[in-house]
This record gives structure tokens, sequence and C-alpha cells, in this order.
């Protein structure tokens, strides 16, 4: 179960480095900012700086060999996502945001511009944190451009708006930029710097990137309240704390939603399902497929929710595969590789995961199709699929399990004037082109033409009857209408299709 170990990334150069600058920045706070700050501010300054430290030293002792737990390991990982740094990190942002929102309340009727500006820093610090949480940019390497162009408009916006504001707000104003600027070091300078790896060593990027980024929050958090603190009087500042709090707490209220969103969106908007892996430490609870029929040439997103009875960490992925149900072959697949090395499973919490599969323009149309699912593990040398426990589902091999089957719709056709016979099922016998003479033992191509005004979950036969005039004698030949590539369980409406049944008389 265990395919992480933590220590082989960090090293105690790194950490004291961190501490060094915790406490330089503890000096600064103390000596040059504590005449500044108002009271309420510095004590938060002081509690929150507490709390980074520790969380420093709780990840030097995670990393030290008197720990053997990975459960430990990632709990207290600087790196991680949902673990005890990134949720302090994520309250320290979400601090900011409501302050941002309370200056903007209490600007609005004075001034738009400051209003302007205490919202735009509200609702950007809003998304820093949903990132800080959830490691948007990490799992989604596409978003990384979209963060530094808005990332960068966002800072030369709010530099701008701080220099404007300078003169009514103060000087404390501009330790929003400067905080900016120290954690975009950690963020971006740090983490990508070549003099953070030494050969396989990593000198200091981990414990001095996170920790750069936490000082630069806390510099800009001091600064907005700060401001929030010595701008109003006493009176004004009970009621500005009644709306901190308010914010506060909605903000939290607003992350636990979107934590808890994945099991609201299965259970309103999936398929449920049970299928287990690794003996039931790990199992998919339902899927959720694309409303609209797929077209050929159109992404096929599929989401994946997965819940587990206990942490795991390893290097894991997930497959997945249209395979036509006659010939057993995979016309599209996705591969995916789980966020993280070590993508925990947090007990009762449901995961989402979303694969795309890209359906080329000549896929196959009226074809049944499994959506076939494969979990996978790499061991540093080669993939192994993980075998089934336990499925609720067709399975096609003790690795591969079928979600649900499906059929890419052809391009609708206009429906005929005229029917050989329509079925109160809703299936209508279009043309039937029978020869007029055969004789025994010849092999015979009959087409026939079927539509289908609804759409069908069942399983229809057709029969074809010879019947001799005289002695009422019967041959049959009896088959699915469009044969084993589109049972009638998957007809929909409009459906409108040929197949020439191959039989001898």
């Amino acid at each position: 179960m265990f395919g992480y170990d933590g220590r082989m990334e960090s090293n105690w150069l790194g950490i004291g480095a961190t501490l060094l600058l915790q406490a330089l920045f503890a000096m600064i706070l103390w000596r040059r900012l504590g005449l500044q700050l108002p009271l309420i501010a510095r004590r938060v300054g002081y509690a929150l700086l507490a709390c980074q430290v520790l969380l420093v030293l709780l990840y030097g002792y995670s990393r030290s060999e008197f720990v053997n737990s990975v459960y430990t390991q990632w709990l207290l990982d600087l790196n991680a996502e949902n673990n005890l740094p990134a949720t302090f990190s994520t309250v320290q942002i979400l601090m900011l945001v409501s302050i941002g929102g309370t200056n903007a309340l209490f600007t609005l009727r004075n001034s738009r511009g400051l209003f302007f500006f205490w919202i735009t820093l509200s609702l950007g610090f809003y998304v820093l944190a949903l990132d800080e949480y959830f490691a948007l940019h990490e799992s989604s390497p596409s978003l990384v451009p979209i963060y530094r162009v808005g990332g960068g408009l966002f800072f030369l916006g709010m530099s701008y708006w701080a220099w404007r504001a300078k003169r009514t707000t103060g000087r404390l104003i501009v330790l929003l930029p400067i905080g900016l600027v120290i954690s975009t070091l950690g963020a971006l300078v740090v983490d990508s710097s070549p003099y953070s790896h030494i050969g396989g060593w990593q000198l200091w990027n981990i414990p001095l990137e996170e920790g750069l980024e936490m000082l630069g929050m806390l510099l800009a958090l001091l600064g907005a309240l700060g401001l929030l603190g010595s701008a109003y009087r006493p009176r004004n500042w009970r009621r500005a704390s009644v709306i901190f709090l308010s914010l506060f707490l909605m903000f939290i209220v607003m992350f636990g939603a979107i934590i808890l969103a994945p099991r609201v969106e299965l259970k309103y908007f999936g398929q449920r399902t049970h299928i287990e892996f690794l003996d039931g430490a790990l199992w998919l609870r339902g899927y959720r497929l694309p409303d609209a029929a797929v077209a050929p040439g159109e992404p096929f997103t599929t989401r994946l929710y997965f819940g587990a009875a206990k942490p795991i960490f390893r290097n894991d992925g997930v497959s997945l595969h249209l395979v036509d149900q006659e010939t057993r072959s995979s016309f599209a697949a996705a591969d995916r590789n789980f966020p993280t090395l070590h993508w925990h499973r947090i007990i009762g919490r449901t995961n989402r995961q979303s694969l795309t599969l890209d359906i080329p323009s000549d896929f196959p149309v009226n074809r049944a199709f499994w959506l076939v699912l494969t979990l996978w593990h790499w061991d540093d040398e080669a993939y192994s699929s993980l075998t089934i426990s336990a499925s609720d589902r067709q399975q096609l091999s003790g690795t591969q399990v079928v979600l649900r089957e499906l059929v890419i719709p052809a391009p609708p056709s206009p429906a005929p004037s005229v029917s050989l016979a329509e079925f109160e099922n809703g299936f209508a016998l279009i043309a039937a082109e029978l020869p007029e003479s055969a004789r025994a033992g010849e092999a015979l191509a009959i087409p026939f033409t079927w539509r289908a005004t609804n759409e069908s979950t069942e399983d229809w036969t057709q029969f074809l009857h010879f019947v001799h005039e005289e002695s009422g004698a019967l041959w049959n030949h009896d088959q699915q209408p469009l044969g084993a590539r589109l049972p009638t369980r998957l007809w929909y409406e409009g459906l409108r299709d040929t197949e020439t049944w191959q039989f001898t008389l």
C-alpha cells in the first residue's frame, strides 16, 4: 500500500534556512512594523507566525528517522494538498479575503476606487485560496499560463490602486504588493530555480518555497488587517469585526461546500455503483457521463467518484476504453495518473477524477460499445492492473469492469413517408429486399432497414419465417434486427439503419 517516502525530498539545511527567515521576519515585525500596526494586527501576526514556525518544525520531525508512518509524513508535508499545512495556508488566505471584503463594505460610500480595489483583492485571493488547497494548477497544467497572465494583471492592478490609495490609507497598504512579491518569489522563482537542485538532491526548495509563500501571505494579511484596525473608530471597529467574522465563516462554509460538491454531484447527477479494489480499501462510488449524446469528433468526458476505507499512498492511475462489443476492440482510450504520487483518500470523502476520451471524426456510429474502466499501479519498473475484489457491474476480466454500454448515434436522417410495418414498441420496418426466387442451399443476402421513434431498453429478436403454401412447413432464421453490433436495448429516438442478413436457405 505504500509508495511514498518524502524524507528523500527535504533536508535540514532547507528547514534551518526557513526557520532563520521566520526569525528575521519576527524581528522586523517587532522592531519595524510594531509601531505602525494596531494591537489586534500585532497579536494576529505573532500568532500566525508561531503557527508557521510550528509547521516547519513538524515538517522536519515527519522527515526524521523517528517517523515511519506514511500517513504522518503526508499529514505534515509542506508540499501536499488537503493536509495540515495546506489547510493553514488556506485559512490564512481566507482571512485576507474576509478583511478585503470588510474594507470594501466600509469604503463603498466614500470611495468607489477603494471599493473596487478591495473587492478585486478579495476575489483574487479567494481564487488563490482555492488553488492553494486543491492544487488546481498542478492537477491541470493548462491553467498555469492563465494563472501567470491573470496573476500579473492582478498584481499590476493592485499595485496601481495601492499607490493611488496611499494618501488616504497610509503606508500600511504597500505591505499588500510586497507580500505578493515574497509569495511569488517562493511559488515561482525558488521552485523553478536551477540552484535549488544539486544533482538529485533538492537543496532548499520545499521548505523555503512554502515558507516564503506563507510569510508573504502573512505580510499582506497584516497590511490589510492594520488598515482595518487603524482606519476606523472603536465603535466602527466593533461593527467591522462582526462583518469580518461573518465573511470569514461564510468563506469557510463555501470551502466546505466545495469539498462536499463531488458527493452532492454524484447523488443528484451521477450513476451510483460499487466496484472494489485493493481488497476493499478503495472503491468506485459512481460515475457521470455527458448529458448530451456524443458525436464523432467531439470529446467525451467521464467523471469518476472514488472513496476509500483508509488513506492510500500509491503511484496509481485510471484508464477508460470504448470497447466494441462485437469485436472486443478498443476504439478510443484515455489514461491518467492520479494528481500526485501520494493521492490520498480521506476517509468518508468522495474524490472526483475526470477523464476525456477524444472521439475521432471517423468513429464508427450505431455500434454497441462498453465503457471499460481499469485501475493500474506503477512500481518504477512496470504497470500492473489492480484486481477487482467486488463489483456490481459486468466484468470483462479480473481487472476490467464495464461501467455502462453506449452507442454513438449517426447523424439524423429524414423520416420516410411510408413504412412496411410499425410496431407498438416504437420500431418501424422501412424496407426489406427479398429475392423473387431462391434455391435450397443458396446463400441469401437480405437487407432490412429499421427506424426507431422511441428509445428502447429491451432486447428484441426479428423472426424471418419461410412457410410452404401447401403443407404449412416452416423454416426460420431468427436474429437481432441489426445483429450483434447494435442490440435493440441501445436503440435511440431517430435511429435509422440497415443490416444485411447473410444465411443459407
